[in-house]
C-alpha cells in the first residue's frame, strides 16, 4: 500500500476544508436549527458553480469521479460542522455509480442523471418495522400484474423521503427464493397509494431538517414493469453492493467529527485558567487527549487502508466492519470526552459539541449495528478471513 496521499486529493481535501471552515462554520451561532431548506438550496447552487457538487458520482455522467479514498478525505471535512455540509454538496446521498450499472438509458435519463444535476432526490427504501440489521426479511411485496407491478408493504427509517421525487424500493418478487427473491424497484413519490406518513423525529435532526428518516406505506401501488432496476431478483446485491463504500464514508464522518471536538477540547484547555494554571498543563487532561489521538488516528488510517482497498477492488467486507466498529464507537468518546474538559458550556447549546454527541450516537446503529459488525468480524475470522495488507 503506498502511503503517499496523491496530491489532486489532498487539493481537493484543501479546498472543501476552506469552504466548510470559511463559509458554514461561521454560521452555527446563527442557525442553532439548522438552515431551512430554501437556503440550503443556495447553497447548493454555490457548490455546483464551484465544480464541488456529487463529487462522488461518475464523471461521464456530469459528477466529479472522486474515488473512494478521495471521499474520505472530504467526508472528514464535511463532519467539522453540525450543518448540513453534506448536503450542500450532494454527497449525502449514496454515490449513484452502483445504480448506474444496472439502470437502464431511460432510467438514467429520468432519475439518475438529474440527481447528479441537483434536480431531483430520491430515498433508498430498504429497512422496514421488521426488517433492520437483517434485510433479506423484509416484508414488502412486489407482484407481477401484466405490464405492471403492485407494490404493498410499508418501510421505515427512510430518509429524504420528504422532498425526495422517488425511491430505489426493495420488496420481494419470489417468497420461495429468501434473499435472491429481493427485487429493487424505482417508483415515484406521486403514485397513487404513495404515502408518506411522518418524517421520525431524532436526537440528533435538527429542527429545521426537512430530509431526517421517515415511514411510508405502499397500498397498492401500481408501477409499469420498466420500473425494475436491475434483473429480477437481484435487489439485495444491489443493496450490498454499496455497503462497503457507505461504511468508510460514516468512518469518514467520525474521524472528522471527533478531529474537531479533540481541536476544541485542546484550544479551550489552554485558554481556561483554573488554580493558577490552564486546565492543559493537568496530566490527566493531557492523557485524554493522548488517548482520543492514537484512537482518532488509528481509525483514520484504518479507513484510508479500506477505501484504497475499495478502489483497487478488492474484497473489503470485513476491513469495513472493523472500521465502521471502531470509528462510530471512538467518535462518541472522543466527543464526550470533549464535553467532560469543557465543563458546563460543553454540555450547553452555546457550543456544537451536544449537538455532535447527538449526531455521533447515531453512527453507532446506522449502516450495521455495533453488534452486527461484530458477529460479521468474528464469523469471518472462523472461516480463516484475517484482513490483508496488500
Amino acid at each position: 500500500m503506498e502511503f503517499t496521499m496523491p496530491e489532486e486529493l489532498r487539493l481537493l481535501q484543501q479546498t472543501v476544508r476552506r469552504f466548510v471552515q470559511e463559509e458554514i462554520v461561521p454560521l452555527e451561532r446563527t442557525h442553532p436549527d439548522g438552515m431551512v431548506y430554501e437556503e440550503e438550496q443556495r447553497w447548493r447552487a454555490k457548490t455546483r458553480d464551484m465544480g464541488l457538487f456529487m463529487m462522488h458520482a461518475p464523471v461521464e455522467y456530469g459528477g466529479g469521479g472522486v474515488n473512494t479514498l478521495g471521499m474520505a478525505l472530504v467526508y472528514e471535512e464535511t463532519a467539522k460542522t453540525v450543518l448540513s455540509a453534506e448536503f450542500l454538496f450532494g454527497i449525502d446521498q449514496p454515490n449513484p455509480a452502483a445504480l448506474f450499472a444496472t439502470a437502464t438509458r431511460e432510467q438514467r435519463e429520468r432519475y439518475m442523471l438529474p440527481i447528479i444535476r441537483g434536480e431531483r432526490f430520491w430515498g433508498f427504501a430498504l429497512s422496514e418495522p421488521q426488517a433492520g440489521s437483517d434485510a433479506a426479511r423484509i416484508q414488502t411485496t412486489a407482484v407481477r400484474d401484466g405490464d405492471s407491478w403492485v407494490v404493498n408493504g410499508r418501510k421505515l427509517w427512510i430518509s429524504r423521503m420528504m422532498v425526495a421525487d422517488f425511491c430505489v424500493l426493495f420488496a420481494v418478487t419470489d417468497k420461495t427464493k429468501g434473499a435472491r427473491g429481493i427485487s429493487a424497484l424505482i417508483i415515484d413519490r406521486d403514485l397513487p397509494g404513495f404515502e408518506v406518513v411522518r418524517q421520525i423525529p431524532t436526537m440528533g435532526e435538527m429542527r429545521n431538517s426537512v430530509r431526517g428518516p421517515t415511514e411510508m406505506v405502499l397500498d397498492n401501488v401500481r408501477v409499469p414493469a420498466s420500473a425494475l432496476l436491475g434483473e429480477e431478483g437481484q435487489g439485495f446485491r444491489i443493496a450490498q453492493g454499496r455497503l462497503g463504500a457507505q461504511r468508510t464514508a460514516i468512518a469518514a464522518r467520525c474521524v472528522g467529527m471527533a478531529d474537531r471536538a479533540l481541536t476544541m477540547a485542546i484550544d479551550y484547555t489552554k485558554q481556561r485558567v483554573t488554580f493558577g494554571e490552564p486546565v492543559a498543563s493537568r496530566q490527566g487532561v493531557q492523557w485524554m487527549f493522548a488517548d482520543a489521538m492514537v484512537r482518532l488516528h488509528a481509525a483514520r488510517l484504518l479507513n484510508y487502508h479500506c477505501a484504497w482497498k475499495w478502489d483497487e477492488g478488492q474484497e473489503v467486507r470485513q476491513e469495513a466492519s472493523i472500521v465502521k466498529l471502531f470509528a462510530s464507537e471512538m467518535v462518541c468518546d472522543v466527543v464526550d470526552m470533549a464535553i467532560q474538559v469543557h465543563g458546563g458550556i460543553g454540555y450547553s447549546r452555546e457550543l456544537p459539541l451536544e449537538q455532535m454527541y447527538r449526531m455521533a450516537r447515531m453512527w453507532r446503529i446506522v449502516e450495521g449495528a455495533s453488534e452486527i459488525h461484530r458477529n460479521v468480524i468474528a464469523r469471518l475470522l472462523l472461516e480463516g478471513r484475517r484482513p490483508e495488507f496488500n
